[in-house]
């Protein structure tokens, strides 16, 4: 493929699919519980709880475990093959905090929601968020909803749930939740010392709301809130009306 020819963001995206495809799509273990969520959702904290209490690895760049008894799949276009899945564990993330993070330049060149929610000539589309919900939504199997702020708000109750969905034994979740602080401050460490950016608004503890609040104008956080629930109003009250913001409307 000529990477050279193409727009910046569509020969980055061109590049990873073909190093990282798996990533994307999933690594066709039909067997497992897939792990479904948009990038900068909190996946790599996730994957280290799991292998952490299982002893067992997650597939993708190693962050505990070597190995390929994998606990789980995992994939962030999940939508396309998560119907082959008996049980999904989908993460959720304020949309404003994942898709800002994830393509920061992207909405700094278009700082407009319309445009930039439409955009697709890039690596992971911010479509897929919407899409995965949406497909989940559907599946109506033996599936488990993982909020990003709960897990680290509230994160003894959702690490247990966690733990128990995935059948990990309780007497290693219970002693991972009595050294959770340091095992948050061990997966931080883990991933940067891999070569892994990570903002302060994105690790354990960080301030919610910290990236729209350095990105977006007065009026643009609402305009988020509009664009999604215009797009899918039922989907939108079940799953992302917890992250509606009262905000100043942009001016006209």
């Amino acid at each position: 493929m000529a990477w050279a020819r193409l727009p910046l963001e569509a020969a980055r995206y061109a590049r990873r699919r073909a190093v990282e495809g798996h990533q994307i799509q999933g690594y066709g273990r039909y067997d497992l519980p897939l792990l479904a969520s948009y990038s900068r959702s909190g996946t790599n904290w996730i994957r280290f709880i799991i292998e952490t209490i299982s002893e067992r690895p997650t597939p993708g760049t190693v962050r505990v475990h070597h190995g390929t008894d994998f606990v789980i799949d995992r994939a962030h276009q999940a939508y396309v093959e998560m119907a082959k899945y008996e049980r999904v564990i989908l993460v959720i993330r304020d949309y404003r905090e994942c898709l800002l993070r994830h393509h920061e330049q992207l909405w700094t060149a278009h700082p407009d929601v319309a445009t930039f929610m439409a955009t697709t000539s890039c690596e992971q589309p911010p479509s897929w968020y919407l899409d995965n919900i949406r497909a989940f939504d559907r599946h109506g199997g033996d599936n488990l909803l993982v909020y990003y702020e709960d897990l680290l708000g509230d994160p003894d109750p959702s690490i247990r749930r966690l733990a128990d969905y995935l059948g990990l034994d309780p007497a290693r979740t219970t002693e991972f939740l009595e050294t959770r602080v340091e095992r948050q401050h061990d997966s931080v460490r883990s991933y940067t010392d891999k070569g892994h950016d990570s903002f302060t608004g994105d690790r354990i503890g960080g301030q919610a709301g910290y990236h729209a609040g350095r990105l977006l104008q007065p009026g643009q956080a609402a305009e988020f809130d509009t664009w999604l629930r215009a797009a899918d109003p039922a989907l939108f009250d079940r799953y992302l009306s917890r992250y509606t913001v009262e905000d100043t409307p942009s001016p006209t």
